[in-house]
């Protein structure tokens, strides 16, 4: 992901593990453990803001990074949505693309933000439905409906089938229908099945 996000004609592909290494070494990035065999890094909070705030003092922090990661991740939902199909994914498969997902929630919410910031409702509508097989076991219904609500009012949803039922519309009822008591249990079924 870093790669794919990161590289440019300045900096190739090939060249972002070693400068992320280079991080690790000054411990201005942290080496997070694994998920879905990727390696994990993180920046400390105090870390991400003092690069922000660098970034744009030097005229460097551009929406084109942001769409950049707001796309990487986009895709990265997109797969793990056709890897959960339903009754075409054997449960381990399942299990890996909820257990990456979880690892993935931070950036989750930095696309859908930045979908949201751009005003770009196709692209959040298709990470709403791409999350939805994350949101709803998660327990994460209230957030799912308020993002689909977010997304369902800006102009310009031409390439999302607003009215299907397994488009925005059909998901944004889903959750409403579906009693409190049934999000629960439903929760704590999947949250078992995934243990």
């Amino acid at each position: 992901m870093a790669e794919q996000v990161c590289s440019d004609e300045a900096i190739p592909a090939d060249a972002v593990l070693g400068l992320l290494i280079s991080l690790i070494d000054k411990s201005l990035v942290v080496l997070d453990g694994e998920a879905a065999g990727d390696a994990r890094y993180r920046l400390l909070d105090t870390i991400r803001e003092y690069a922000a705030e660098r970034l744009e003092a030097a005229g460097e922090y551009s929406e084109r990074w942001q769409l950049r990661h707001r796309d990487c991740i986009l895709a990265l939902v997109e797969d793990g949505r056709q890897d959960v199909q339903p009754r075409r994914a054997a449960w381990p498969v399942r299990r890996e693309v909820y257990r990456r997902g979880i690892a993935e929630y931070g950036n989750f919410r930095i696309a859908l933000q930045t979908s949201l910031a751009h005003g770009h409702a196709d692209e959040g509508l298709r990470l709403c439905i791409g999350l939805r097989n994350m949101w709803l076991p998660h327990g994460d219904a209230r957030e799912a409906a308020t993002w689909l609500d977010r997304f369902l009012v800006l102009p310009g949803r031409g390439g999302v089938r607003a009215g299907a039922r397994t488009g925005p519309g059909g998901r944004r009822a889903e959750i409403a229908l579906r009693p409190a008591g049934l999000r629960h249990a439903g929760a704590l079924r999947d949250q078992r099945a995934w243990s």
